[in-house]
């Protein structure tokens, strides 16, 4: 029906759920429709209708072509005249499909709370709470409403005697039935309410409202389904930053909307191969997602990206270089605090030709700023090797944020200290300690003390001394207490030493954990 017209088409492939329709007054591209279909399976649909306006015809072609294409059996159905009628009508399922449409149209334009309704051959709809004549007509009835799971009634006297408020406003405006079905949303959640009023033909169910009620519910999760394929196009999963598809996005942008200025940050996270070999991949992912809300806390009116791995990237617009480098700042020392650290490149440019050049500038000065990362000793330290008692603490998640300090660059010794034997086991412990050990026979304390006479400057020397002592130490860890102190060495430079308990600290093993990092002068000032 319809000949060269496909508006019959159209409203049938809307009541029918129809992946595609194909009529005469539009082109159509079969290709693209079995790619629709190929999406639509992944989802788990099994079936599939295409509706074919008459006027088009080649319905047994676009048949055989979809099946070689998609592989998925096809058979053609030529409808003759068909009988109208049954419960409910094709009218009745395309009003359905509209209203449920119109309910999704008002949730993706950020309206909630909303009443659909057909009203004077419009669709239209209400606010729900506001105070206006539309909230006064149902006092007391959502409750109701909700508990009965809906409302059909032609006895507004009975509606009246239940409701009294509602009922008399009502009656106000005329209304002599009444049919109200709540739809909830795919969480179980109230979503809206759609409702019919002086219906003229009398409805022995509310069916009509409930098959509006379903097509909305299927629509919303569509809908819903569509908008999170759509983020995780768009967004790191782990992070909730953006990922690469959204960075080659806005360098498209760019290419045809260049600000004012224009700066990158290049930044790779050092140590992720370390950690997810040595703490395993869950620390990993804290140190990236650590990482990734640092940015966000400091560049969130900026592009923050993450295109890989360890990498991120920052693509400011109209902001000076000062305040990009002091945004850096600001998350070095954050994520400095949390034992991360960080490879960064910066490029910034008032007027430029092309971004790219940019972001490749940036990109090096980060390559550049890795390899000096590893150069002092950066390698050694990611590098090192853990014995089976040390993985066996680290699996087991024994101390684990003392070894994401362990793991931060700027550690300058780690030991494992058995008080009782007064033993060192090796983790990392530096050259020059390693020769005090040698000198002292290995005794643990006798290093510390050589260490102290050497480097400690000698104002805090007694101090070292005493809260290094053996005895104050077990009284201490027995009490549940994190021995930490800072102390300054000759050079100028300030350490910082807190030793910690295994957990199976106790009677038959006094084994500690000794780490020594790099402190900055003003805190103890």
């Amino acid at each position: 029906m319809g000949r060269n017209a496909g508006h019959i088409a159209i409203n049938v492939a809307a009541a029918v759920g129809a992946e595609a329709v194909i009529t005469p007054e539009k082109p159509y591209d079969l290709n693209a429709i079995a790619q629709k279909m190929e999406q639509t399976k992944k989802s788990g649909k099994t079936h599939f209708i295409i509706v074919v306006a008459e006027g088009v015809g080649k319905t047994e072609y676009i048949t055989r072509t979809l099946q070689d294409i998609t592989g998925v059996e096809s058979r053609a159905t030529i409808l003759g005249h068909v009988q109208r009628g049954g419960s409910p009508t094709c009218k009745d399922r395309m009003y359905a499909s509209v209203m449920g449409s119109y309910a999704v149209d008002l949730l993706v334009e950020g309206k909630s709370n909303r009443l659909v309704a057909y009203k004077n051959g419009k669709f239209v709809d209400f606010d729900i709470d506001e105070d206006n004549e539309m909230s006064e007509l149902f006092p007391g009835l959502f409750n109701i409403l909700l508990e009965r799971g809906g409302i059909l009634s032609y006895d507004m006297k009975a509606v009246a005697e239940e409701f009294p408020v509602g009922g008399k406003n009502l009656a106000q405006f005329n209304i002599n039935n009444l049919m109200l079905i709540p739809v909830s949303g795919s969480g179980g959640e109230l979503t809206i309410i759609f409702g019919a009023c002086n219906m003229k033909r009398r409805w022995e169910s509310d069916v009509p409202l409930r098959q509006v009620s379903l097509s909305f519910f299927m629509a919303l999760n569509h809908y819903e389904a569509h908008y999170e394929l759509e983020r995780l196009g768009r967004i790191d999963n782990l992070t909730g930053l953006l990922n690469r598809n959204s960075f080659s996005a806005a360098l498209e942008r760019l290419s045809s909307n260049k600000p004012k200025s224009f700066g990158c940050v290049y930044i790779d996270v050092n140590g992720l191969h370390e950690i997810n070999n040595c703490l395993g991949h869950q620390a990993g992912d804290d140190m990236l997602k650590a990482v990734a809300d640092a940015l966000k806390r400091n560049f969130g009116d900026d592009g923050v990206y993450r295109i890989g791995g360890d990498e991120f990237v920052i693509l400011s617009e109209n902001k000076t270089e000062t305040v990009i480098s002091e945004k850096i700042k600001a998350v070095r020392y954050e994520l400095k605090n949390q034992g991360y650290a960080l490879s960064v490149g910066t490029a910034w440019k008032e007027s430029f030709n092309r971004y790219d050049l940019i972001i490749n500038e940036a990109e090096a000065k980060m390559r550049n700023d890795k390899r000096k990362f590893y150069c002092e000793g950066g390698a050694v330290r990611s590098s090192r090797s853990l014995d089976k008692q040390v993985e066996k603490m680290v699996l087991e998640k024994q101390d684990a944020d003392a070894f994401l300090s362990v793991l931060a660059p700027e550690f300058k010794g780690v030991y494992f200290v058995d008080l009782d034997r007064d033993t060192v086991r090796h983790l990392y412990i530096p050259f020059y300690f390693e020769k005090i050990l040698k000198e002292t026979g290995d005794v643990f304390s006798k290093a510390l003390l050589l260490y102290a006479a050497r480097n400690v400057r000698p104002k805090y020397i007694e101090y070292f001394k005493s809260v290094c002592d053996y005895n104050g130490l077990k009284m201490k860890l027995s009490d549940n207490i994190t021995p930490e102190f800072l102390y300054q060495k000759k050079d100028g430079s300030w350490l910082k030493l807190r030793i910690l308990k295994f957990k199976n600290y106790g009677e038959n093993s006094h084994e500690t954990l000794w780490i020594f990092t790099d402190s900055e002068s003003e805190i103890q000032n």
